[in-house]
């Protein structure tokens, strides 16, 4: 895997198929921390554990009051 020298492309590479693949590369998305925070846990119903070094997928209680949490603050990032 590399980056393209226009820093957006992505290269990558696979032995087993002989296959390359260029992909681009989203547009950084704009919110504050919290707010991507709670977005991407809203998307994905986990959330990364530091102390343990683990991702705890969010019961449904939980998972409620981050999506709660998200609209207070605006909803979800503009693509």
């Amino acid at each position: 895997m590399a980056f393209g020298l226009d820093g957006r492309t992505l290269l990558t590479a696979s032995r087993e198929d002989k296959t390359v693949r260029v992909w681009d590369s989203p547009s950084p998305v704009e919110g504050s921390k919290e707010r991507l925070r709670l977005w991407v846990q809203a998307i994905t119903g986990s959330e990364l554990e530091p102390e343990q070094d683990a991702i705890r997928v969010l019961d449904t209680p939980t998972w409620h009051e981050r999506r709660r949490r998200l609209e207070e603050l605006g909803g979800p990032p503009e693509p």
